[in-house]
């Protein structure tokens, strides 16, 4: 077990060499985005760690020799400071790979910067994927299919997020992925495809199935950020309203109808900005729009209830559970496998992650699980007017007495 376990941080180990061998030969424009230039470093350096003895730590310092050389101008890091400030966070300042072990940092401690994927759902065709799960480990869901037309739609739904597949005119083991997901998650899946690759003596292809979407363009990170600031918005209305509503004397009707009306024209400028402007979800503009105002909306009424239930304490609770749980859970920057068990289950009880999933799904996987971006939130929504009703009709009859 443990020489399968070394062969697989092995294999996982070249195809980042090649991945970032592909990356620096590519013009200095395709590779301007700090994160993505720094997310292949700790990747590379974590492994470096764990194959220290394998041979295979040579060949990422020289991959990561290669990276360093390119200038943070041509690169576009900024300033130089900024360029080792961003080394150093990655784990690879100074000699901490391969150099003295004075200075090293442990591979236990750079490996817990690495997400790990919880079961990552892949479809296998032309292999057995019960034989080929016990070598990837637990990782990975490896799901057997008899065609590659049914996985490559099981892909289009987001059921899975690869596809391996042998081609036996083309003599190689084909990788289908779709590159709205990242490179990262490619990375992730090119060892069981180096695995087939192995078995069936066939090289490995890849295959994006969008390529109108550019490898770095991140559209799950775009579309998390606009909608995450429309769940802010909901959460600073639910402090204001309390504030000139106990002033003012609003009543729980007016502060519904100004809840309501906020939260529509939220989810509109959202909306325009993740379709017709900047085309960041294309197509999703008359989907995206309830759901995003729905997301806003469930985080001013649940912030208006705890914050009428339980008086100032409600709005440490509302930004936990909208801000803090919220952003962590969304899923949009790296997919739902990437999140532990326990957070996976937080995230499809929250309304910020179902609405981002439900968002980037209606621009790119078919609408896939797009009743959630509107079933979740409208839940929390029911559940907040009922605390607001209650609350109203006891602060009414303790005045009527």
């Amino acid at each position: 077990m443990g020489h399968s376990s070394e062969s697989f941080t092995r294999q996982r180990a070249e195809s980042l060499v090649g991945s970032a061998d592909e990356q620096l030969s590519q013009e200095p424009e395709l590779v301007r985005r700090e994160g993505q230039l720094l997310e292949t470093l700790a990747e590379l350096a974590a492994l470096a760690g764990v194959a220290q003895g394998s041979g295979v730590a040579e060949q990422l310092l020289d991959v990561r020799g290669g990276l360093l050389a390119k200038g943070p101008d041509q690169l576009g890091l900024g300033s130089e400071g900024t360029h080792h400030v961003g080394l150093a966070d990655a784990g690879l300042a100074g000699d901490a790979v391969g150099g003295d072990a004075s200075e090293a940092v442990s591979a236990e401690q750079v490996q817990r910067r690495v997400p790990e994927p919880h079961r990552l759902p892949v479809a296998v065709v032309g292999a057995d994927a019960s034989r080929l799960q016990d070598a990837v480990g637990d990782g990975y869901r490896l799901v057997q299919m008899t065609r590659r037309e049914e996985g490559l739609e099981r892909l289009s739904r987001h059921e899975v997020y690869g596809v391996v597949s042998l081609d036996g005119e083309a003599r190689s083991v084909e990788l289908c992925y779709t590159s709205v997901d990242g490179t990262s998650v490619l990375a992730y899946m090119r060892p069981v495809a180096q695995r087939v690759s192995e078995r069936s003596g066939m090289v490995v292809r890849v295959t994006n199935t969008t390529p109108e979407v550019a490898a770095n363009a991140s559209p799950g990170r775009s579309v998390f950020f606009a909608v995450f600031g429309t769940a802010l918005t909901g959460f600073v209305l639910s402090q204001a309203l309390s504030s000139v509503g106990s002033q003012v004397g609003l009543s729980l009707r007016a502060r519904l109808a100004v809840m309501l009306g906020v939260s529509a024209i939220a989810g509109l400028l959202v909306s325009l900005m993740l379709d017709s402007w900047f085309a960041i979800a294309p197509g999703a503009f008359w989907s995206s729009w309830p759901m995003v105002s729905l997301l806003c909306l469930s985080a001013v009424t649940t912030g208006s209830a705890l914050l009428d239930v339980v008086g100032p304490l409600g709005q440490v609770v509302t930004a936990v559970l909208f801000v803090t749980l919220g952003n962590a859970t969304t899923a949009g920057i790296l997919p739902m496998p990437f999140l532990t068990p326990s957070y996976q289950i937080i995230s499809r009880l929250l309304p910020t992650g179902n609405v981002v999933r439900a968002v980037l799904n209606q621009a790119y996987f078919n609408g896939a699980g797009w009743q959630w971006g509107y079933a979740v939130p409208l839940a929390w929504i029911l559940a907040g007017i009922g605390l607001l009703t209650i609350t109203e009709r006891r602060s009414r009859r303790s005045r009527q007495a």
